[in-house]
């Protein structure tokens, strides 16, 4: 099985809005290619608040699986994998996601995919104090190939699903690492 690239990057979204609606996705990847699979390697998140201070609670960021993806999320921005950008080694080829993108100011809109598990492969819970300009979720990795290997063929995805408590504005910075490899 030969591996084309392995890529990293770490997008943010811009200042969340306040009082965002619990379990709102704000990531999601969908990946179409027939001809390459992607190997999540490692994922990890982190959350901070800005200048307006949540109601103290918890947090909690979910990641599920996607497994019929047949049109991409929208909203938020597209996360740019062009070349030479995420790229590991510039000289290899570039990804083939179909779709990476991450909320600017308001929950992504689900596109045509299945419903989402009832359960997350991985999650982080987290304290959240009214304090502002806070770091309430230092850098956490919530995913790692050591834990077992997540691969993602056509049609398929993951999307991060975010819950806070009211009031405060916020910004998060999502971390995936994978490899792109021939199918099974």
């Amino acid at each position: 099985m030969g591996i084309f690239n392995s890529f990293r990057i770490a997008p943010s979204t811009t200042t969340m809005a306040a009082g965002l609606a619990a379990a709102s996705p704000i990531f999601s990847a969908m990946w179409s290619s027939d001809t390459k699979w992607a190997r999540l390697r490692s994922l990890a998140i982190q959350m901070m608040s800005l200048g307006t201070g949540f109601a103290a609670g918890s947090g909690l960021f979910e990641v599920h699986r996607v497994t019929g993806y047949t049109l991409a999320d929208t909203g938020g921005v597209a996360v740019s994998l062009a070349s030479p950008i995420a790229k590991i080694n510039p000289a290899w080829v570039p990804s083939d996601w179909t779709d990476m993108r991450i909320s600017t100011t308001a929950a992504l809109t689900p596109g045509t995919r299945d419903a989402l598990p009832t359960w997350p492969f991985a999650s982080v819970l987290f304290g959240v104090t009214t304090a502002v300009n806070t770091v309430h979720l230092a850098t956490t990795k919530i995913w790692d190939v050591a834990d077992a290997p997540m691969v993602i063929g056509p049609g398929k995805g993951l999307v991060i699903l975010a819950t806070v408590p009211a009031t405060g504005t916020w910004k998060a910075t999502i971390t995936p690492c994978w490899e792109e490899m021939e199918p099974f």
